[in-house]
């Protein structure tokens, strides 16, 4: 697609705390205040139960394996 264009991609390999990276990407460390220019209001505290992980429900019964009989 770049060549369709007419573009040639410069590569340059760079670790992520290298000032180059910052010089590539335009990067700035924060300066504190909000974009719009109004004071940051902070974020409600999240009341959700913790990760528990996928496939868990609130059936916490133990489950039972069905027997199969050997040879039948």
């Amino acid at each position: 697609m770049m060549a369709g264009a007419g573009i040639e991609a410069t590569v340059t390999k760079v670790r992520s705390d290298e000032a180059e990276l910052s010089r590539i990407t335009g990067a700035k460390a924060p300066s504190g205040t909000p974009l719009d220019g109004g004071p940051a209001v902070p974020r409600p505290k999240s009341t959700n139960a913790p990760f528990r992980g996928l496939g868990t429900s609130k059936d916490t019964s133990p489950r039972r394996r069905r027997h199969v009989p050997k040879g039948g």
